[in-house]
This record gives structure tokens, sequence and C-alpha cells, in this order.
């Protein structure tokens, strides 16, 4: 079986030394292009790697790639991993909608903390989302990862499970963002209250004094008994809900007291705030009877883009009613069509073929890019949106951006692969 790794990662820097640690970090036969001047920062946009790695030592360069990325994020949805010396620069960056931030590192901790958020997402390849580039969307995925009882950890497995969600059209911003709270709530308790064994009162005295709950945490993970814990993570996603299960080694809790839909004096208490947070924030959550494990789930939304390509903007969507044909078998190819929202049913020679959603992204594309007639029907199967694309819009939108063109390129290839295969 093939080692997990990263197949196209870009750092942002024009610091040495930054890029060498950055460097060290990445296995052998692992792919980073170093972009270290602004004039080539349009390589993104042609390369478009998985991770981008953005050094904010350097405020010029970052953000002339930042503004890239937030001018078009239907095209650069890719993880980023930010470098600074504050993490304040950071965490304004983490609440831009724009940006899928996977989390921030020092630029003192690189080599510390680097490899901790690599590791990660090697072992979570299938929540790397490729906008186009798989053939398909898988309606189940699943996995299994252990925390190692650090804060970052968990802030970057966050992050990637919602950003994942969020690029593949399960959830929205609103959605996302209680995810966010729900599970930062769970997996936060897991490590302090579960696995470190931190009461509420230990933890508001050590609040009180001025000190930093990380370092109450790192206090607790020099016994080794605590340090050999881990923090289950289990996720399975499917068509219409995502579960997750977060199961932790401590000695559980009374949970009763925190989900009785009765006790109105858990919404104005500290103790307790977060499950009461976590369960607003989802449609499910139960704990298993010792209280160490806990289940949540949320729903996914109906079919819809969340975002769309910036080359698209000018252009207003289509309403489309159900029952509606917007391909049919044998005609010519004068439109393409971008698909915002609806179930779309493809028929050859009357057969039911397959269903497209706002997930395939085009439909009609493969007959208006080699000029020939539409080798299939398209029925709408629910109210949606399309955005219709003239010969002469492509023509001009491909004039101003032509890194469209080696995108449209990749994403035909792969509708050939797919349809040969």
């Amino acid at each position: 079986m093939e080692e997990p790794h990263i197949h196209t990662a870009a750092l942002i820097s024009s610091d040495p030394k930054i890029i060498e640690q950055v460097q060290r970090a990445f296995h052998i036969h692992e792919v980073l292009d170093v972009i270290a001047t602004k004039d080539k920062a349009d390589m993104l946009s042609i390369e478009l790697p998985e991770l981008i790695i953005i050094d904010f030592t350097d405020w010029d360069l970052a953000f002339t790639v930042l503004d890239r990325i937030i001018e078009d994020p239907w095209l650069h949805y890719q993880n980023i991993i930010t470098v600074s010396s504050s993490y304040e620069v950071a965490h304004r960056i983490e609440g831009h909608r724009a940006v899928s931030m996977i989390a921030a590192v020092s630029r003192y901790d690189i080599e510390k903390d680097l490899p901790i958020l690599l590791n990660l997402l090697r072992k979570n390849q299938n929540l790397l989302y490729h906008r186009g580039y798989e053939t398909t969307i898988s309606d189940h995925i699943s996995g299994k990862y252990t925390v190692s009882n650090s804060l970052l950890e968990i802030e970057a497995l966050i992050n990637l499970t919602c950003s994942y969600l969020f690029n593949t059209n399960k959830i929205n911003v609103s959605r996302r963002n209680r995810l966010k709270v729900a599970l930062t709530e769970l997996l936060v308790n897991a490590l302090e209250h579960g696995n470190c064994g931190i009461g509420f009162e230990e933890k508001a005295t050590w609040l009180e004094s001025g000190k930093k709950i990380t370092d109450l945490i790192k206090m607790k993970l020099t016994d080794e008994t605590v340090a050999a814990r881990e923090i289950h993570f289990t996720y399975e996603i499917n068509r219409d809900y995502s579960d997750f299960v977060i199961e932790d080694g401590g000695e559980g809790f009374d949970w009763n007291h925190y989900l009785h839909p009765d006790e109105e004096a858990v919404y104005t208490t500290v103790s307790g705030r977060g499950i009461v947070m976590a369960r607003s924030s989802t449609a499910r959550l139960e704990f298993n009877k010792k209280g160490n494990r806990v289940r949540c789930s949320i729903d996914h939304q109906e079919p819809i883009s969340n975002t769309y390509p910036a080359v698209l903007a000018h252009l207003v969507p289509e309403d489309i009613i159900e029952g509606t044909t917007i391909l049919r078998q044998g005609d010519s190819s004068t439109y393409l069509y971008f698909i915002c929202r609806g179930r779309y049913l493809v028929t050859v020679d009357d057969k039911p073929v397959s269903i497209l959603t706002p997930d395939d992204i085009f439909m009609g594309e493969m007959s208006f890019l080699l000029n020939g007639h539409r080798s299939a029907t398209v029925t709408a199967l629910s109210n949606g949106q399309v955005i219709r694309i003239s010969k002469k819009e492509f023509i001009s939108v491909i004039r101003k951006y032509p890194h469209y063109t080696l995108y449209l390129a990749r994403l035909l290839a792969r509708r050939v692969n797919q349809s040969n295969g």
C-alpha cells in the first residue's frame, strides 16, 4: 500500500530560514513549490496545490497572495497554514469566510508544530478536497484519527473537517460555524476534562490567577499516565448527514444533568455550557453511559453551490423548474451550464445514466468544449438554478482569466477518462 503523502503544496515565503525549516518537514517524495516573489503568485492559480503555507513575516508578499485567494474563493479553496510572529494576524485571517484556514504556526515553533499538522493531513487524505479533480464526489467517506492531546491538532482537525464539508457543499457558512463550535467544545472537553481530569473548580482557579489553560494542560501531561491517554475521533460523511464520534481515555462524567431539557440552570452557569452549546449546534447529541464517548450528527443542506467562480460573477443565475429539460440529446452545443443548485437526471437514449448536482460543477461541458452535439438529455429533478454561458462569453472569460483554460482542460480530461471507464 502506498504511504499517505501530500501530493502538492506551495510555500509563500522569502525568508531562507523559514523555507529551509518548512522543506525539512516534508517527505522527500512530496512536492513543495516555493513562491518567494509577488510576480510568481500567479502560479497558485495554475498549479492549484492542495495545501498552501503562507509566511506572514513578509506582509507584502503574504497579503498579495491572500488577496488572490479572497478574489476567487471558488478556485482557491485550498487548505491554508499560516506562519507568523503574532497569532493575532492568524486569527484575523481565520475569521474570513473565503479562507480555508487549517492552523496557525509561530515562526519560532515551525520545527515542532508543522510536522504534527502535515502528519494529520497525510492521515486524512479523504478530507483534502480537490474541486473537479475527482471523477466523482463520494456519497460516503469515513475515517478515524487519534489525537495526541494537542490543542493545535484539535484545531486543525476541526478546521479540516469543516472545510471539507463546506467545499463539498454539504453545509453552508452558518452550519460550518455551528459545527466548529460543537466539535471544539466536545474535543476540548475530551482533552481538558476527560484525559487531563481538569475539573471546573480547578480550571476556574487557574484562570483567575492569570495563568493560561495551555500551561495547566502541559503540567497535567507531565504525568505519564495522563500523557498515554488518547482521543479517538471518528467521522462518517454520508449524502444527507454526517456523524462524529469522540472518545477520550478519562473517567467520564454525569452528562444527564447537562442534557436534561428542563434544566434551565445549565444555561446560566459556566460549568456545562459547552455541552449545551454543542447540543444546540447539532441535530443530534448523545453520550455513552460512562460519559467518555459522545456522538453528534449534523444534517446536510439541499444541493447548492456555496461559492461561484469569480469569472461568472457578472452573470445572473437562471431559475429552473422541476421537470424542465435543459439539454436534449442530439442538439447543437450552444451553451455551457454552471450548476448552482438542484439535482438533474442524465439520460442517454431514454435510459438513466447519472444524477448531476453542484458537486459536478458543469453540465454540457464536453460537447460545448469539443464543439459537438449533445450526447445526453438532462432534466431537472427538482427546482434549481444554473448559470448559462454562451460561447462568446466563454471566450471573453478565458481571455481575461487565462488560468481557467488549464483548469477546464484538466476537468475535461478527467471527464473523458471517467466516460471511458
